[in-house]
């Protein structure tokens, strides 16, 4: 059996390989695009200033005017990297060393995704608000987003639901309502968090209730 992984990767590691790799912005533009990122999630986009950026970039507030014509092309500058390659590395970081696993148990299975979905929400918070908030006013990235999410990740889930239905140790429905399930009790917790960051609990608490309710769930019968 494969070894489980119940950690996961902060997501600006992803964001600062990704502007690492992409050979066609110049350093500069790199430290911008870190920079409003860093900004963007901490202080959200209103609040954050092209000086503020340029402060935390290390370079002349003309520097940015010069390479975005103003704020808003740079906002979808800083997501594109975002969403093209940090989403997905995170996504495949998650296949492969939580999904691609053959586990013993509905419980163990369910604790390993569970433990790794939730503490990369908590990890990452800042930065997934950012996504989620491009989201509901933007439907050409909500379907960008989707069409990502749903090549990087249904695959593996389907071959380990598979797996466990094969023996019995999960309920027999159709792969859509199972993971559809797991998703959406997994993502109240992100919604917990903006609701009242401060009032998300304990993470372990959270989880073994989260753990509780979809194996009662997904217990077969």
């Amino acid at each position: 059996m494969a070894t489980k992984n119940n950690t996961s990767t902060n997501f600006m590691a992803f964001y600062a390989q990704a502007l690492q790799d992409n050979t066609s912005i110049t350093a500069k533009q790199r430290q911008i695009l870190a920079a409003g990122l860093e900004l963007f999630s901490e202080r959200g986009f209103d609040r954050t200033s092209s000086s503020d950026i340029a402060e935390r970039a290390g370079v002349a507030e003309g520097t940015v005017y010069k390479r975005f014509k103003n704020k808003t092309e740079l906002m979808l500058a800083v997501l594109t990297p975002l969403i093209s390659s940090a989403f997905p590395a995170a996504a495949n970081e998650f296949e492969t060393q939580t999904l691609g696993v053959t586990y013993d148990s509905l419980h163990v299975f369910i604790k390993t995704v569970v433990t790794n979905r939730m503490t990369f929400m908590t990890k990452n918070f800042r930065e997934i608000k950012i996504l989620v908030g491009q989201l509901l006013y933007d439907q050409d990235f909500a379907d960008e987003l989707k069409t990502v999410f749903a090549k990087s990740i249904n695959a593996e889930t389907n071959a380990a639901v598979q797996d466990l239905q094969s023996r019995k140790l999960i309920v027999d429905w159709p792969m859509s309502y199972i993971v559809g399930f797991m998703v959406s009790t997994i993502f109240a917790y992100f919604a917990k968090l903006i609701i009242n960051s401060d009032d998300a609990g304990n993470l372990k608490q959270e989880v073994d209730y989260t753990v509780t309710f979809l194996e009662k769930g997904l217990q077969p019968e």
